[in-house]
């Protein structure tokens, strides 16, 4: 993995001046005080450390490109995870948009037991949100983790909303079945 610990002095408005100006030592300190929230951001749409990583590199991209349109107003780490947000979902489109939702016939209803979670620790969990297929992880984390609305992933996703809610049914029927199995085995 490529990131660091924080640096012991960082002023956020100073750095962010300095990445408007293309200021390289700026750009560094942004990333390496981000890169962290980053991770856990993009580590929730990619199948793996790699691909999380390459989500990161665009999304920094896309930060220091767009910098200039960041409102001083808003908090910097909402509008930051935000862009991080839809590079990955912008990753997904470009590289697993020949993947079928499913449609709501296909779904099956899906008891998910949120309290099987309280036994497994994060790492545990994201390893079973990693396995699901790009579709399903994708909305799942959209919905579950980030707490998007079906209309809302409808959108971002260029699906029905229909689709949105069976693929998320069928992740949760999935993710179920993975953590009964492994609490059995344990």
């Amino acid at each position: 993995m490529f990131f660091k610990k924080r640096n012991k002095v960082f002023d956020l408005t100073e750095v962010l001046a300095g990445c408007r100006n293309n200021a390289p030592a700026s750009q560094k300190l942004l990333f390496e005080n981000y890169s962290r929230l980053a991770m856990r951001i993009c580590s929730k749409y990619a199948t793996n450390d790699v691909e999380a990583e390459e989500m990161i590199m665009d999304g920094f991209f896309k930060v220091f490109k767009n910098i200039h349109k960041y409102d001083e107003g808003f908090p910097f780490g909402a509008w930051f995870s935000k862009i991080m947000v839809n590079t990955s979902i912008d990753y997904f489109r470009k590289n697993h948009s020949r993947i079928a939702f499913t449609t709501i016939e296909e779904a099956y209803n899906v008891d998910f037991a949120p309290e099987s979670l309280d036994l497994l620790s994060v790492d545990e969990i994201l390893d079973f949100v990693r396995k699901l297929s790009p579709v399903y992880r994708t909305v799942f984390s959209l919905a579950v983790i980030d707490g998007y609305s079906s209309p809302e992933i409808s959108e971002m996703l260029g699906v029905t909303e229909s689709a949105v809610r069976a693929n998320l049914s069928k992740a949760k029927g999935r993710l179920q079945v993975w953590i009964n199995d492994y609490l059995k085995r344990q």
